[in-house]
């Protein structure tokens, strides 16, 4: 073997391997690939490339899906919570409530919300005497039925099932009872609501308002 041929072999072997080098510190991910020569040397950074690019598509696959988990995660938990329930809408109700222009101790009294129900307790007075009460419930059913049970005197109890309830009115309705078949409450503000009981046709003459004001509990002076 001659020295020149000797010579061109060594300088073959040693450029059989892969040269990489980064095109620049501000595009780490850019990376350039060359093969010195051919042979292992061209077949290596072949494999070597098509990796590289593979752990690249992976990585900006998964970015956008990192991106979206702040809104997944709220998404998720708005989810969670859901709408409220219709009896959440009367927890204004809370409260000790004064009938306009009774005696002092007449109106309505109702518990917080808990368990999904509210368990309230009305009074009339007159000549300084307890003359009429009444023992209610408010109750959020598994079905979705909001009832509010009525015991009056201690009278068998009744249902009446909500047909209408937003933010600051509730109806219920029960067709089949003689009076009332029809009791609503309306917030008119955070100290003032207007109670009626009636019949189910809008008829003014067989309705009766009830319009109260909210106290302190234990406060016994009317208004």
């Amino acid at each position: 073997m001659t020295a020149k041929r000797s010579s061109r072999m060594a300088r073959r072997s040693a450029m059989t391997g892969l040269q990489i080098k980064r095109t620049g510190a501000d595009a780490p991910d850019r990376i350039e690939f060359s093969a010195a020569a051919h042979g292992t040397g061209r077949s290596a950074g072949a494999a070597l490339y098509k990796r590289h690019i593979l752990r690249m598509e992976a990585a900006m696959s998964i970015r956008p899906a990192l991106s979206l988990l702040p809104l997944l995660c709220v998404a998720a938990s708005t989810h969670a919570a859901g709408p409220p329930q219709p009896i959440e809408h009367l927890a204004w109700l809370t409260g000790c409530w004064q009938l306009d222009g009774q005696p002092a101790g007449a109106g309505e009294q109702w518990s917080s919300l808990a368990g999904g129900t509210m368990l309230g307790s009305s009074r009339s007075l007159r000549d300084g005497r307890t003359v009429g009460f009444e023992f209610m419930q408010l109750r959020q059913h598994d079905d979705g039925r909001l009832v509010f049970t009525a015991l009056p005197s201690g009278r068998d109890a009744t249902d009446f099932t909500t047909t209408h309830i937003d933010g600051n009115e509730a109806v219920f309705e029960n067709p089949r009872n003689d009076f009332p078949q029809r009791i609503s409450y309306r917030r008119i503000d955070d100290q003032h609501l207007h109670a009626r009981i009636s019949i189910a046709r809008d008829n003014p003459s067989q309705a009766t308002d009830f319009p109260m004001h909210r106290i302190p509990c234990g406060v016994t002076t009317a208004k």
